[in-house]
């Protein structure tokens, strides 16, 4: 375990506009997590001594509205904050969040019937994600020409057809399921 204070370092950490209310330290990563009596979660790289996120619990408790602990569960690496009641938050830091494409996204649609998100980038990708866990379960290229954007995108009534249109002046119409 990688110990601060028996390297004799003696650092501040400047951030937070009020009072610190309670800290956490996840280990692993080398992050002290802070709570401000605002409701403000900062974590921080204890190694470079650099906030790395802020975070801004915007939701109202009543009738304090306030946050009174803060917990780091290493197991579910999720956030458990204590008001009246316990709020769990699932957390990821920004090093974590992976972006989905790598060319802008061009639109995203809810898919209902099939619990799922499609998405088109300027690349030319359609992607399909799980709305449950956010994990893609396929992508496919190219959906316009090689080089070619996708414009916009949408769902026929049944959403079982995906309509895209391209930078060419095409449309095109998919089986959303496969492709």
């Amino acid at each position: 375990m990688w110990d601060p204070f028996t390297l004799g370092v003696l650092s501040y950490l400047y951030g937070h506009n009020t009072s610190v209310q309670d800290l956490a330290l996840n280990e692993d990563r080398f992050h002290l997590i802070s709570l401000g009596t605002d409701k403000v979660v900062k974590i921080w790289d204890i190694r470079t001594y650099a906030c790395i996120q802020t975070i801004f619990d915007k939701v109202c408790y009543r009738p304090e509205d306030r946050l009174t602990s803060l917990v780091f569960d290493k197991y579910t690496n999720n956030i458990l904050l204590g008001s009246r009641k316990l709020n769990l938050w699932f957390f990821k830091t920004q090093e974590e969040i992976k972006t989905s494409h790598e060319f802008p996204v061009a639109f995203a649609l809810n898919n209902g019937a099939f619990e799922s998100v499609v998405s088109g980038d300027d690349g030319g990708f359609i992607a399909v994600w799980d709305i449950e866990d956010g994990k893609l379960m396929s992508k496919f290229g190219n959906a316009h020409g090689a080089r070619q954007k996708i414009t916009a995108g949408c769902f026929d009534s049944t959403q079982r057809r995906l309509i895209t249109s391209g930078s060419d002046g095409t449309c095109k119409m998919w089986n959303f399921s496969n492709g």
